[in-house]
């Protein structure tokens, strides 16, 4: 903004100088022309009365005398036919003016132009100056003014980025220009207006936690004791699917109530095969119930993630393909460049296409997707990677996430 401002100022100032120092140039040049034609003009009119006294006095013509009167200037005088000349020949272009006086008296002064150039230069000089000053002054103007104007915007800038770092107690200071103070104040009262929402959200979700995990403890304990009894095969495969589902609903309350509060675990490797390995114990069983197969392909690959977080996700990717699909589920993962890209496929109708657009987005309640899939890619975005749909028939899910080098840097491909 700042070399935006002084540009355009200059622009301004430049079109104003040119537009005033043109004029002012010619006048000036037109000044200085005329002024030596009437000083040539003066100078033989001088001459000529000088001459006619002395005729008058009935003394002889002296072109010495003539010289003395005009130095530097060539003069004519005729007087009764005769000519007399005096003072130096000059040099290149002349300018000559003449006058006449009493008894027949006709002087004529001539000189040199050098002398008028040499003040149409000085003229154009003392313009040229002007303008070179008024060029500073516009400068200088220009840069207090943007800088008198880029402080409050940079101050503006600042505290709009400590509201986005969550921030919300911001002091809006005078900034010196009524328009920032106003808009500082407003951001000030609406930082603190969100500050208040986040804080009312963050208490929810606090309070929801602790409800949901007193009955989920206990129906874990409950299912722990069914499980260990002695109760039929069947009955104590149910249990422990159920202990799990248990175990994998406390997950996402946790997940939930440290996203709420923004302290979420930073993103550290992950052992995807371990990972998938620990997938396979709980989502296998459950797709041998549902008819479905459920087929793994892991690689030794470390992952940069949250690892609830990326289990959570995929549980979810799972979960659909369970309840929307059909045939084999597969889920696999691959080296892709620097990152290693988790690729999970059925083979049921795939997408509707009227519901592809609106896939990630959350709709609670009645049709739709549920916040399944958007609270999917709302954990995996916030570790720095990527969910999408790559096809919707066949259904085609993936996940990409950086990865890891056994060394623990990231990971290179080379073509």
């Amino acid at each position: 903004m700042q070399r935006r401002l002084l540009a355009s100022t200059l622009a301004v100032v430049a079109a104003a100088v040119l537009t005033l120092a043109a004029p002012l140039a010619v006048l000036g040049v037109h000044q200085v022309h005329t002024s030596f034609r009437d000083r040539l003009r003066a100078q033989a009119g001088a001459v000529a009365i000088a001459v006619g006294e002395q005729l008058e006095d009935h003394e002889p013509v002296d072109p010495d005398r003539l010289a003395r009167l005009v130095p530097d200037r060539q003069v004519h005088a005729s007087v009764g036919g005769r000519t007399y000349t005096a003072g130096p020949h000059p040099v290149g272009a002349t300018t000559s003016a003449s006058a006449s006086a009493e008894h027949g008296v006709t002087v004529t002064v001539s000189s040199s132009d050098h002398d008028e150039h040499e003040r149409a230069l000085m003229v154009l000089g003392v313009v040229t100056l002007l303008v070179a000053a008024s060029a500073v002054v516009a400068v200088v103007a220009a840069l207090l003014l943007a800088a008198q104007l880029t402080r409050p915007l940079t101050a503006l800038v600042r505290a709009a980025d400590q509201l986005g770092a969550g921030n919300f107690d911001l002091d809006p200071r005078p900034l010196g220009l009524p328009e920032a103070d106003r808009v500082a104040a407003v951001l000030a009262h609406s930082g603190r207006r969100i500050g208040e929402l986040v804080d009312r959200q963050r208490q929810f979700a606090r309070d929801a936690a602790h409800q949901l995990r007193t009955p989920l403890t206990a129906i874990g304990l409950r299912l722990e004791g069914i499980a260990s009894a002695d109760v039929p095969a069947e009955t104590r495969r149910d249990a422990e699917s159920a202990l799990a589902q248990v175990d994998r609903l406390a997950t996402v309350v946790t997940v939930l109530l440290a996203r709420a509060r923004g302290d979420a675990a930073r993103p550290r490797p992950v052992d995807l095969a371990d990972l998938f390995d620990e997938l396979a114990r709980h989502w296998g069983p459950l797709a041998d119930r549902a008819g479905r197969t459920l087929v793994i392909e892991s690689a030794p690959l470390v992952g940069l993630a949250n690892r609830d977080h990326l289990a959570q996700a995929l549980s979810v990717l799972l979960e659909n393909s369970l309840r929307h699909g059909a045939g084999t589920i597969r889920l696999t993962v691959v080296a892709q460049d620097e990152d290693a890209l988790i690729s999970l496929s059925d083979e049921g109708p795939g997408i509707p296409a009227d519901r592809v657009a609106t896939l990630f987005t959350r709709t609670p309640g009645g049709e739709g997707n549920g916040i399944g899939l958007f609270l999917a890619r709302a954990l995996v975005e916030a570790d720095g990677g990527e969910i999408r749909m790559a096809t919707a028939q066949p259904p085609l899910f993936t996940v990409t996430i950086p990865a890891l080098a056994p060394d623990g840097a990231p990971a290179v491909t080379t073509p």
